[in-house]
């Protein structure tokens, strides 16, 4: 599997626990699955640095994403 798309799919991981962590607060319900689904998000972004050191920075982000996004476009089409 792509390190690019292990990324991206770990930060969008990351970004639905914390909606979903927003949420389990909201209805005074305690956020197992939130904080489940983080460690999975932060896992997998881990890995994709792991494989690839020094590709992945806060600066880079953008580039990983709109590769993701036009692998996916090329495989469409």
């Amino acid at each position: 599997m792509n390190t690019d798309l292990i990324f991206v799919a770990g930060l969008t991981v990351g970004a639905l626990a914390i909606l979903s962590f927003l949420s389990a607060l909201t209805d005074g319900r305690r956020p197992y699955v939130a904080v489940l689904a983080l460690l999975i998000g932060a896992g997998m972004v881990a890995l994709a640095a792991l494989k690839s050191p020094g590709v992945y920075s806060v600066a880079t982000t953008p580039d990983a994403v709109y590769r993701v996004i036009a692998a996916a476009a090329d495989i469409g089409s």
